[in-house]
């Protein structure tokens, strides 16, 4: 892979990124410390972000369309910097802020120097791939239920409701962090795809390297981000998910599970372990399971003779061992996951009620809402009238250029995220 990167040849598809800025005010939309260039990646993709790379390459061959990708990319960051004061005050009282942001002072910088600088940039969608300094402590991933769902509802509120978002389920890394605390982000990445409208997750625990806390792998993200991408943006009819746990059901002493996304059916690799039940107020035992038709599995432990509740790859490092046949991972997931968790999810992101459609990425009696745009324009089509000087950022208009060689708009996707790729 590192010889593709170097030698790829892919001269529409073109990425600019953002200088990394700290500011306690935002920046206008015009104002950058550093000059900003458009960059083709013709010949080689050196200095790009290898899952961006991935990611731009699978839609552009797909779709056989202009990409440009703008990575606004600060490594070892925390999701709260990359929100606006308003919204951060909307969800947090400042004591919860000190808390989960390691100093309020911290919070915003990024906001201000780097996202608020490329609003009105006109944009079809963005991927996030951040969470592991939110990890650190409880206070801080809790707090991830109330600001991943509440930052998404400040992109939608800059750039559209139906901005489709796609999310990296964080991969497994066994590294100096509390127990449990990545399972508790990937829980939150998941249901903000199972509760919020168009958006998405990348399960990616299966080809981590727990050693590492930056897989070496970028591929396998930044493929399966395009899969998504190609399946809920642009409507080809794929399957773009791993399974995700959809319902349990009680039989003596075994729990059935029934799954969404299975493809062709559900497959094990290896063992099937990574499962877990306890009864009301018992500890979490090792189940055994097998796999017994296309979607469902059974679930039983000799020790929990009453099973009320089931969970899967439920710790920092899990081992992937249930995948359907496009060999796409099962989400890790808790079926007893609290109510009050899923109420701030929706809370913070702006949802009054439940009452909803159906999910087509989520969990048992988890509905998406149905959030009408206030303007005939969707996210996806988003292309204001000043086009071509928007995307002429201290560079040359290439938009103008593209759409004569191709006849096709340019489409442009953010990378935000928290860390170098």
């Amino acid at each position: 892979r590192r010889k593709e990167l170097l030698d790829s040849d892919y001269p529409q598809l073109r990425t600019v990124a953002m200088p990394t800025l700290h500011r306690e005010t935002p920046l206008p939309n015009d104002a950058s410390d550093a000059s900003l260039n458009w960059k083709s990646i013709a010949g080689t993709s050196r200095g790009n972000s290898a899952v961006g790379y991935y990611f731009g390459q699978a839609v552009h061959v797909s779709q056989k369309i202009p990409i440009g990708l703008v990575y606004i990319i600060k490594a070892g960051s925390q999701v709260e910097q990359w929100m606006s004061q308003d919204v951060l005050k909307s969800i947090f009282t400042d004591e919860e802020l000190t808390a989960s942001c390691s100093g309020a002072r911290l919070a915003s910088g990024l906001y201000n120097g780097m996202v608020a600088p490329v609003h009105p940039f006109p944009i079809c969608g963005a991927f996030w791939y951040q969470g592991e300094s939110n990890a650190d402590n409880a206070a801080k991933y809790m707090g991830y239920y109330k600001s991943l769902p509440a930052m998404i509802r400040m992109w939608r509120s800059m750039w559209g409701q139906n901005l489709p978002v796609l999310l990296v389920q964080l991969p497994a890394f066994d590294g100096q962090y509390p127990p449990e605390s990545w399972a508790f982000i990937r829980e939150v990445q998941q249901l903000c795809s199972a509760v919020l409208p168009n958006v998405y997750t990348a399960f990616t625990f299966d080809e981590g390297d727990s050693k590492n806390l930056h897989p070496a792998n970028k591929y396998f993200i930044g493929t399966r981000l395009g899969l998504i991408a190609r399946a809920k943006v642009y409507g080809e009819n794929l399957e773009c998910s791993g399974p995700v746990f959809k319902s349990s059901a009680r039989q003596g002493k075994e729990l059935l599970l029934t799954f969404d996304h299975v493809g062709g059916g559900l497959k094990n690799r290896g063992e099937l372990t990574g499962f877990e039940v306890r009864g009301d107020g018992g500890q979490w035992m090792p189940a055994e399971v097998r796999i017994i038709d296309k979607e469902r599995v059974s679930i039983s432990c000799a020790t929990v003779p009453e099973p009320t509740a089931v969970r899967y790859a439920w710790s920092n490092s899990p081992t992937a061992t249930l995948f359907n046949d496009l060999d796409l991972p099962a989400s890790p997931f808790r079926s007893d996951t609290p109510a009050t968790l899923m109420e701030a999810v929706r809370s913070s992101y702006g949802i009054a009620s439940p009452e909803t459609k159906k999910s087509s990425q989520g969990a048992t009696n988890i509905k998406k809402t149905q959030i009408t745009d206030p303007s005939p324009e969707t996210a996806m089509n988003y292309v204001p009238q000043n086009v071509d000087s928007a995307i002429n950022l201290g560079g040359r208009d290439f938009s103008r250029e593209l759409q004569e060689a191709t006849g096709k708009t340019l489409k442009t996707t953010p990378v935000l995220s928290g860390k170098h790729l």
